[in-house]
């Protein structure tokens, strides 16, 4: 099936000279059997950061292609962080140490200095490491797949050196060790699997050479036909005909949160009949709130629900008349693909992993990054006031979603899977051990140093 046209829109700067298919296209022998019936399943183990209870992005890509393999007849079976709370894991999902709370938030740092994972991979036969991040476990897992001669696979799910706020250091160093870091550890893996065309893009202009797959996280579709958008607005005792403006996820700095609210605040003022909902936690959740409150007009018709799941999550989504989102950091806006299975029209900033979905006055709005506050709340005056527009738009973003439909993409990904059977086994490189990131971080420190000392 087909991804999205704006998938394809984008052309790298730097194309590798190997054969690459498109969007969700596996290449070489592999492709051949890309619609005939899966071959037998595989033993997959999946190396992990951050998974459930920590409610993220990439937890719930990872959730959901560890259940839709399973159903193809695949094993995966997911090394994650302990979290603080007790969890009734099945012996799939298997827990290492972590730190809990790290840095004062929900976040479990995970220490790779288990000896679990060496055991079991003593004892089990696995086919494919699968790590969906380039340090921590991520590395672990990395050892175990060259110590084993096994193929290994790298999700990119964050453009990590967006996250350099939460790190003690300057920015600009941070930001640069850390594409260093995750560039060199690109080249190791013999695929990498981007959510967007647009993230292959950034890889490949790096310097990444190994073999890219454009492979997105799913939406499933089917589960969005039996929301209730009624009891989800009485719920929180909305009037069934108000306008609800809605935003999913993380309550942190890097989603754009205080420029989000600050125009739909604008948004509220000039309709009296409209709503915003704010379903998430995170650590600018009271910061928020006070924000919201500073507006006594208003402040009635922000609700902040927290962190909602399953059914009453899809109620959400449905029940709202738009789906509002401000962050510039995606990989892929898996929410923004949620709320259009609801059939729930977007309006959000043109950056990397909405513009693939978000296509400008087709099913929702896309605004220039650049955009301001007000030009944000005028768009979504604009759509709330334009009932045949808004209207024309909802077949459209449905139509988005089952595209991105999760079974299939589940395949495409055991099939992937398979491809790597045939690929030949590697030697671990010493510039990827424990204490690589540490040294590229001093060597880049060094350099802006002597950069500094030539120019007094």
């Amino acid at each position: 099936m087909p991804f999205p046209i704006a998938y394809h829109r984008k052309t790298c700067a730097q194309e590798p000279r190997t054969n690459r298919g498109g969007p969700g296209k596996t290449t070489g022998r592999a492709h051949a059997g890309a619609t005939m019936t899966a071959p037998p399943g595989y033993a997959v183990a999946f190396f992990t950061n951050t998974f459930y209870p920590f409610i993220s992005g990439v937890a719930l890509s990872i959730d959901r292609y560890r259940r839709h393999l399973k159903a193809l007849g695949d094993r995966v079976v997911v090394y994650a962080p302990q979290y603080e709370e007790p969890l009734e894991d099945t012996d799939e999902i298997r827990r290492l140490p972590a730190i809990k709370q790290f840095l004062h938030t929900d976040f479990a740092l995970p220490l790779p200095v288990s000896f679990k994972p060496l055991l079991d991979f003593r004892n089990e036969d696995f086919d494919v490491v699968h790590v969906h991040h380039p340090f921590l476990l991520g590395e672990t897992g990395m050892r175990l797949a060259r110590q084993h001669g096994l193929p290994l696979v790298l999700t990119y799910h964050t453009q990590y050196e967006r996250y350099t706020h939460y790190v003690p250091v300057d920015d600009a160093v941070a930001a640069r060790t850390i594409i260093r870091h995750t560039t060199d550890f690109c080249n190791l893996c013999d695929l990498v699997i981007a959510p967007t065309r647009d993230i292959e893009c950034v890889l490949r202009d790096r310097g990444v050479q190994s073999r890219i797959e454009v492979l997105p996280t799913g939406v499933e579709v089917d589960r969005f036909a039996q929301a209730d958008p009624e009891a989800a607005r009485q719920r929180l005792q909305i009037d069934a005909s108000a306008h609800v403006l809605l935003y999913v996820g993380r309550l942190v700095t890097e989603k754009n949160l205080e420029y989000l609210v600050r125009a739909c605040l604008r948004v509220l003022e000039a309709e009296q009949n409209a709503h915003l909902v704010i379903v998430g936690d995170g650590q600018n959740r009271h910061a928020l709130i006070g924000l919201a409150r500073e507006r006594r007009r208003t402040a009635s018709r922000v609700h902040f629900p927290g962190q909602v799941t399953g059914a009453d999550l899809e109620d959400l989504y449905a029940a709202a008349t738009l789906f509002v989102f401000a962050s510039k950091t995606e990989t892929q806006g898996v929410v923004v693909a949620e709320a259009m299975a609801a059939g729930t029209p977007v309006v959000a900033l043109d950056a990397d992993g909405v513009r693939g979905l978000v296509r400008d006055g087709l099913n929702g709005r896309l605004l220039p990054e650049e955009a301001s506050e007000t030009d944000f709340a005028d768009a979504v005056l604009d759509a709330l006031r334009d009932h045949a527009e808004r209207s024309a738009w909802i077949p459209a973003a449905r139509k988005t979603a089952r595209e991105l439909n999760m079974p299939c993409l589940a395949r495409q990904l055991h099939e992937l899977y398979g491809s790597l059977k045939l690929l030949p086994k590697h030697e671990l490189k010493r510039d990827t051990m424990s204490f690589g990131l540490i040294r590229n971080y001093f060597e880049t420190v060094w350099e802006q140093l002597s950069q500094r000392f030539m120019r007094i």
